[in-house]
């Protein structure tokens, strides 16, 4: 221990450390130098040894004179801390980019910095005593910041890019600097080093320096530099002087010019005014002649414009007549297509009730009530046969042309659809008189089974049975007969849904039976029964009476203007009186419904019935459109000659010219 209180020098060579530290059992950063025991240490050496960081050196900083960090890894000095004793540093060739940490180390006389890469003196402010301060190979361009060191003797620059001379007036400003060094054997030399003049330009402006670039300035050295000074200032001075007589003739043959031109603008002053009066003369008669030219084309472009427009006003009027009329068409088109729809719907429904109806006589089917959720009555068959008559069978013809025979009065002609023969099984048909009733599908069913109770009116044409039927369905909205027979077989519901439950039944029962029943622009369907009539004597056994469906009785009653029959008992028929027996079941219509359905579809894909197209209107109007401006060119090109337009236009021209002559003269003589 009292060997090193003792010791004063301490030198560690080649020895790998990061820092020094305070003492020896101090190893948070490796390797380290403890100097706690220290206390009386006048000189540290510390050379190649690899320190990132100086650590610590208060326990040696009231003795430390000369501290020696070269060849290391230093990146700064600022943990230098507080050494009042320092004399010498020497902290060359490590890594240090700016001075500072220095502002505690007053008696510093020697600072070593050179390979480093430092930019510029900066941090030396505190240095009053530095007397040898050594940045060569260094960064640094300028020579800034050395102002504070009055005690500076020794200034080494060499191996800086400094190339210029006008940092040298602040050295000249060092009152003690007898040294400098811009050149170095071992560093280089610096840019300015290598210019022409360079020592007489550094001694010109460094007249104390005694060393430049570790050579003696002799006598004859300031002598040759005060010469070459006085060369430069001798020659500076003839150019000033030779600039200042140039500038003088320059300025007097310049003010000679002005003369002249001032003598001779006002010389064309006077010339220029008489010539730009005339010219302005000339061109307000020249505006008046063309402004006059324009309202003559004005006015006739005016009428020729107006003439347009009243063609354009009349031609578009026309065009809103035939629009509106080809919308008129349209509209009638589009609801006779409406019709057509309907009729051909309504047509379909009832050629599925008819077959309904047929099908429930034949095969037996349930019958619904008038309330949509009761369960369906199922009906058996009928005694009967029914036979599907063909349009162009006989019978379907002589059916048709009954049909087709009516009182004067009535409006539309029932027109035959569908033709059902019945008959019972294994008898004759009868040969009297013919005899139409009209209902809903639930009593014309009811009447062919033999199942009417209450009374029946018979009608000795189709037209009579259907206005009567009109007339009472009129009188009672929407009657209703008790319930239809429909057909569940596997195929005979509608294809428009393949729901058979009886609720789905039930209602394209109603909408069938609607369509029965309803009477519009559309047209109208009727239900009917063709009876022929019967003689009971001349049966004279029960199966003549099984074969009479309805029974009536002679009666003067007229009914809707007709003849007809009215029954009284359908089973007991008194022997002499005359019956009626079922023998067609047949669907009529009239208006567009009893029209042949492909003339109604092809009536629907039909569009040459609607008047012309709105394009063909657009391009007539168009055209029209063009010819009347056509017309107007014309016109407008007759009542303007060429000629004079094309002299209004030269007149134009030459015009302009003049106003262009105008501004040019007026912006010269601006200028003079």
């Amino acid at each position: 221990g009292d060997e090193h209180n003792c010791l004063d020098d301490l030198e560690i060579l080649f020895a790998p450390l990061n820092q020094a530290a305070p003492s020896a059992n101090d190893h948070s950063n490796g390797h380290t130098v403890g100097l706690a025991r220290c206390a009386r240490l006048r000189r540290l050496s510390l050379v190649d040894c690899g320190l990132v960081k100086l650590g610590c050196l208060q326990p040696i900083a009231h003795t430390l004179e000369r501290l020696c960090v070269a060849d290391q890894k230093l990146t700064s000095l600022k943990d230098l801390g507080s050494l009042p004793q320092l004399r010498w540093l020497y902290a060359q060739q490590n890594n240090i980019s700016r001075i500072e940490g220095l502002d505690e180390c007053p008696r510093l006389r020697a600072l070593w910095l050179f390979d480093n890469s430092i930019q510029r003196c900066e941090g030396l402010t505190e240095l009053a005593e530095l007397r040898e301060l050594w940045l060569q190979n260094n960064k640094m361009k300028r020579l800034g910041g050395l102002e504070a060191l009055t005690a500076l003797r020794d200034l080494q620059l060499a191996g800086n890019p400094i190339s210029d001379y006008r940092d040298l007036p602040r050295l000249a400003r060092l009152p003690s600097l007898e040294s400098v060094g811009f050149r170095d054997a071992h560093f280089g030399s610096c840019p300015i080093a290598e210019r022409e003049g360079y020592r007489d330009a550094v001694l010109g402006a460094l007249r104390h320096v005694t060393s430049l670039d570790a050579s003696e300035v002799t006598r004859q050295d300031r002598h040759r530099a005060r010469d070459a000074h006085l060369e430069n200032v001798l020659e500076f001075h003839e150019k000033v002087d030779a600039l200042q007589r140039e500038h003088r003739d320059d300025a007097a043959a310049i003010e000679a010019r002005r003369r002249r031109s001032s003598a001779h603008a006002r010389s064309l002053d006077g010339e220029m005014r008489l010539a730009f009066a005339e010219l302005e003369r000339l061109v307000d008669e020249g505006r008046q002649a063309v402004k006059a030219e324009h309202a003559k084309h004005r006015r006739a472009r005016a009428l020729a414009q107006r003439s347009l427009d009243a063609a354009l006003a009349a031609a578009l009027a026309e065009h809103a007549l035939a629009c509106d009329d080809a919308s008129h068409k349209a509209d009638r088109r589009e609801r006779r297509d409406e019709c057509a729809l309907l009729a051909l719907e309504r047509r379909a429904k009832g050629e599925r009730r008819i077959a309904l109806v047929i099908a429930s006589l034949q095969y037996g089917g349930p019958r619904f009530t008038s309330n949509r959720g009761d369960p369906p009555q199922q009906l058996p068959p009928a005694k009967v046969a029914c036979q599907l008559l063909g349009e162009h069978s006989p019978d379907f013809r002589w059916l048709d042309a009954r049909l087709r025979e009516q009182p004067k009065g009535d409006a539309d002609p029932l027109c035959l659809l569908r033709a059902y023969r019945v008959s019972r099984r294994d008898e004759a048909l009868p040969d009297g008189k013919c005899w139409f009733l009209r209902g809903d599908a639930a009593l014309i069913e009811d009447a062919v089974r033999g199942d009417v109770k209450d009374g029946l009116v018979l009608y000795a044409s189709a037209s009579q049975a259907c206005a009567a039927f009109r007339s009472s369905s009129s009188s009672v909205s929407a009657p209703q007969k008790g319930g239809d027979a429909v057909d569940l077989l596997e195929g005979s519901s509608d294809d428009e849904s393949d729901d058979e439950s009886p609720e789905t039944l039930w209602d394209e029962c109603k909408e069938d039976d609607a369509a029965l029943s309803s009477s519009d622009a559309a047209g109208s369907l009727a239900l009917l029964l063709l009876c022929r009539e019967v003689d009971a004597a001349s049966g004279g056994d029960n199966a003549t009476k099984r074969n009479l469906l309805m029974a009536a009785e002679a009666s003067a009653q007229k009914f809707v203007g007709g003849q007809a029959y009215k029954s009284s008992d359908l089973l007991a028929t008194p022997a002499g009186l005359t019956g009626v027996a079922v023998e067609h079941v047949l669907l009529c219509g009239s208006g567009l419904c009893s029209r042949d359905q492909r003339a109604l579809e092809a009536d629907l894909h039909d569009d040459g019935a609607v008047g012309g197209p709105t394009d063909a209107l657009l391009d007539a109007l168009a055209a029209r459109v063009r010819a009347e401006v056509e017309g107007h060119r014309q016109r407008v090109a007759r009542d303007l000659e060429p000629a004079a337009v094309d002299q209004l236009r030269e007149a134009d021209a030459d015009l302009a010219d003049r106003e262009d002559q105008l501004r040019k003269t007026r912006a010269r003589i601006q200028s003079e």
